[in-house]
């Protein structure tokens, strides 16, 4: 999987938290007033959970081609499993019906620049 980005070019165009925290709100709302219940439980359609990167430059819905109720969906820093991640994969898969998981990686995964100090650091 690929990814690129862009950022603002101009300090204007710096958003600031209380921007992202109104848009977000706002969004939500917008989304709460449209929203009718599709009848899904929380079942994956397809019995697939994926683990992949939090990288916010990475649409994995529209990368593997997925829709609302396809798939349990886990991201985190590297898409690493880690002991949640193997308890979110077992409710998933014992309670709700997965049978498959999918691992995903990607180029210029921010991962690989983490040092082994900072890895340190954080532990």
């Amino acid at each position: 999987m690929t990814t690129s980005a862009s950022v603002p070019a101009r300090p204007e165009d710096a958003i600031t938290d209380r921007s992202v925290t109104d848009r977000l709100v706002t969004a939500n709302g917008t989304y709460a007033d449209a929203f009718t219940d599709p009848g899904m439980d929380a079942r994956p359609v397809l019995q697939v959970a994926v683990v992949a990167c939090m990288d916010a430059r990475l649409d994995l819905h529209a990368a593997l081609g997925l829709r609302l109720g396809d798939c349990h969906t886990l991201r985190n820093a590297g898409g690493v499993v880690t002991d949640d991640v193997i308890r979110s994969l077992a409710i998933s898969q014992r309670a709700l019906g997965t049978r498959r998981v999918v691992l995903i990686h990607h180029t210029n995964c921010g991962m690989q620049t983490i040092t082994e100090d900072f890895r340190h650091d954080l532990e």
